[in-house]
């Protein structure tokens, strides 16, 4: 894959991208949206952002263990797996695309992909 895309999820959509579910499922209210309902193939997506993608300093070692760049503690801004509006969290995750294979329907498309080279 040649080209990545940083989106930021809910809570949900974490929990159900490392856990395979989260609180929500057992709950009578259950989701609002159902996660990872805008991006149902999560095989092109992994958790956190690519180490540029970075603004914080890293240790002395290089490592970003305890960074606070992958989660955003309070946003209004709509979960980019789900659609979500609900305010809450919001975790970084990494989509993962050939050029001439991404979705022209993408979240991402209209702030970080420029389309194929020319």
């Amino acid at each position: 894959m040649s080209d990545t895309c940083t989106i930021w999820v809910c809570r949900d959509c974490m929990l159900h991208h490392a856990n395979g579910e989260c609180g929500s499922c057992h709950l009578d209210e259950g989701h609002d949206r159902e996660p990872w309902a805008l991006e149902p193939d999560q095989s092109n997506v992994t958790m956190g952002m690519l180490d540029e993608q970075h603004d914080c300093i890293p240790d002395w070692d290089g490592s970003r263990i305890d960074c606070g760049c992958e989660i955003k503690n309070f946003s209004w801004s709509s979960c980019e797996g789900c659609g979500s509006t609900l305010g809450g969290e919001r975790h970084a995750f990494t989509l993962w695309f050939d050029d001439d294979t991404h979705p022209a329907d993408c979240m991402c498309m209209s702030r970080c992909w420029d389309g194929p080279d020319q």
